[in-house]
């Protein structure tokens, strides 16, 4: 597995938000943090949903959902 850190710029409505992303050759999907969708304007899940990590026992929880 691979995993590379890189500070990105996301634009969104003329809006303009850097972050520093980490890129996971191994993940099926990709995440972003609750504090991060609610800098863009992304619509949170009234009720997060809690999914397995790739680490053994961890879980992290899902606010929300794209395309």
């Amino acid at each position: 597995m691979v995993e590379v850190e890189k500070k990105i710029r996301v634009h969104k409505n003329g809006m303009v938000v850097e972050v520093l992303a980490l890129f996971d050759t191994g993940s099926r999907r990709s995440y972003f943090s609750k504090g991060f969708a609610e800098k863009i304007g992304y619509e949170l899940r009234e009720e997060p949903k809690e999914i397995p990590l790739a680490v053994k026992g961890k879980y992290g929880k899902l606010v929300g959902d794209t395309t």
